[in-house]
């Protein structure tokens, strides 16, 4: 019997460690110049939104003001979730046990990629959002709130929450591509 490299499952843990710490970290943020006062803003995938009015006053909370902000993050999140639990057990699984002949390879490749597919979900929604929000509330370029741009990543930049998920999926996607397959031969 062949087995794996004898470090394979270090790959996956690695990198689902990665996307978690994207849950902890801000995805995006911005600091608002005004005349009188200055204002900075953070954004979580998870939803969380914390503001900075002056050292003595501040804001947390969840993006309650534009639910269309906050799904695309709650999706990502979800999934971010779902495939870490799901790398966590198989790398388990695959430290484990031996006498499997199961090609983990293929399963860390697919749940890598959704750390792709989430981000992006994240990305692309929070624009989308953002663009309903300005429709709905009647924000322009010239307002005072959104005084630079219309445009989401416009106003904000990302963070290393935005960035974590992919640095997690890159990690896993070289342990599945580059990881031994497990070949079973003579029982």
């Amino acid at each position: 019997m062949e087995k794996t490299s004898k470090y394979n499952w270090y790959f996956p843990i690695i990198g689902g460690i990665f996307a978690l710490l994207g849950l902890f970290f801000p995805t995006a943020y911005h600091y608002f110049e005004f005349q009188y006062w200055d204002f900075a803003q953070y954004y979580w995938l998870n939803g969380l939104s914390f503001s900075i009015y002056s050292p003595k006053d501040w804001d947390l909370e969840f993006i309650r003001r534009a639910p269309e902000m906050m799904l695309p993050g709650l999706i990502s999140t979800l999934l971010i979730l779902l495939s870490i639990s799901a790398l966590i057990g198989t790398a388990n699984i695959s430290r484990k046990r031996d006498d499997l002949n199961i090609n983990f390879r293929i399963i860390w490749f697919v749940l890598g990629s959704l750390f792709f597919v989430a981000t992006g979900v994240y990305v692309v929604g929070i624009e989308q959002g953002f663009q309903q929000l300005i429709i709905r509330d009647g924000y322009s370029v010239s307002s005072l709130y959104f005084q630079y741009n219309e445009s989401f990543w416009g106003n904000f930049s990302p963070q290393f929450g935005t960035y974590a998920p992919v640095i997690g999926g890159i990690i896993v996607l070289i342990g599945a591509l580059f990881g031994k397959k497990r070949i079973k031969t003579g029982v």
